[in-house]
């Protein structure tokens, strides 16, 4: 598979696009999840833990995006202790319901950028 193909399938995934054909939605809104490609008729229902790598991403995301930029304002001196407890524990427990679908795009985006066998038409 081609360089250019990997990255396709990558981009896709990060649009909501299913990776195969590029023009069905993955979600339908923002907690539901199509169980195929409304278009191409791709699976996206898989095993048992197959999305847990979109707990790692989700898990990366809002300590790279949130929780770093938080402790570096507390850090500065621009907000003190206690609303940077609370912005933590708040924004740890609602972010990741948030973008938890959201990164399951990411995730089947990444795994069909490293494989290519549920790519091929039924």
């Amino acid at each position: 598979m081609a360089s250019k193909d990997r990255l396709q399938y990558l981009k896709r995934g990060i649009l909501n696009k299913c990776p195969r054909c590029g023009v069905g939605a993955i979600l339908k809104s923002l907690f539901v999840r199509h169980h195929n490609c409304p278009h191409c008729r791709m699976d996206f229902t898989r095993e048992s833990g197959f999305y847990s790598g979109a707990m790692a991403i989700n898990y990366a995301i809002v300590c790279v995006f949130y929780l770093l930029p938080l402790l570096l304002i507390w850090g500065l001196g621009w907000l003190s202790g206690r609303p940077t407890i609370i912005l933590s524990f708040l924004g740890s427990a609602v972010i990741p319901i948030l973008f938890y679908r959201y990164s399951q795009c990411l995730w089947l985006g990444f795994y069909c950028s490293v494989t290519s066998e549920d790519l091929q038409d039924d």
